[in-house]
């Protein structure tokens, strides 16, 4: 019994390891076909969700996304990658104040992750804080110089696979094309107006 288990487990992290290694090359459709069987047999995985939010994105499928990096951070409300994804949607939206407050929120979890600093110093530059944008910049750009470091630390004894499949680089792009022609009659992380309303206001309570 234990040891069927830890084969689907095994089985389950293969497929989400091709699924992270695919959004790494763009072919964002191909991921997604591997994601949503997965939120299916874990509805409140938040890291698949987050990746399936990243492949809906790359699809110029907001909705899709949106609801993903929701569901994401309800299952964990510390989960930093969802909260500086949404937090992207909400920019490319001109919500500057509801994006600031999930990045605010992804770098008091994780003070060292350089893409809620590269992605709060752009709201900033939208809202004209020059100080809080320049600060906010250089911070990021240390911490990729110094994360650079260390992967290329670890480099040399061992091949490893790109670091942008191995970290959150890939995740707060979010804006890569690509994919099947038919995923826009795909199924969203959530579908549904009054579901969706009802992720809203669980946000804002985890924002806020």
């Amino acid at each position: 019994m234990h040891e069927a288990e830890g084969t689907e487990q095994s089985t389950t992290e293969e497929e989400f390891d091709r699924a992270v290694e695919l959004l790494g090359r763009g072919q964002n459709g191909e991921a997604l076909r591997i994601l949503l069987p997965l939120i299916e047999q874990d509805p409140d995985h938040a890291d698949v969700l987050n990746k399936a939010g990243v492949a809906y994105a790359g699809l110029k499928e907001m909705v899709g996304a949106e609801n993903c990096f929701l569901r994401a951070i309800i299952a964990d409300p510390r989960h930093v990658a969802a909260l500086s994804n949404l937090g992207n949607i909400y920019l490319d939206r001109d919500d500057t104040t509801r994006a600031i407050a999930l990045y605010k929120k992804a770098i008091k979890y994780e003070p060292d992750y350089s893409a809620a600093h590269n992605n709060i110093a752009a709201a900033y530059r939208r809202t004209g804080e020059r100080g809080k944008q320049v600060e906010h910049f250089k911070k990021s750009q240390r911490l990729k110089i110094k994360s650079q470091e260390s992967r290329d630390e670890v480099r040399r004894p061992w091949t490893r696979r790109r670091a942008r499949t191995a970290d959150n680089a890939s995740e707060t792009d979010q804006v890569e094309s690509g994919g099947a022609a038919d995923v826009g009659r795909r199924r969203g992380c959530l579908g549904g107006t009054i579901i969706g309303a009802m992720l809203i206001v669980i946000l804002l309570i985890i924002v806020l």
